[in-house]
């Protein structure tokens, strides 16, 4: 398996690219929102990532609250 080092940064990658996303739903476009969260839904191991964080655990929810928006 070739690993490229990403393993420890992989969560706050996750997590700024969701602030990023809410964002760009709010003010963009909506499409932005689910782009990211269709990688995102399924892999639950990917998302463990983001507990550490604040509001890590609703990051699902608040991107879909973006898209609503």
């Amino acid at each position: 398996m070739i690993h490229f080092g990403l393993e420890s940064v992989s969560g706050y990658v996750l997590y700024v690219t969701g602030i990023l996303a809410f964002l760009l739903s709010i003010f963009w476009r909506p499409i932005v929102g689910i782009y990211y969260l269709v990688p995102l839904i399924p892999l639950q191991t990917g998302r463990y990532a983001l507990n550490s964080f604040p509001l890590g655990q609703s990051v699902v929810d608040i991107t879909l609250l973006g898209v609503i928006l």
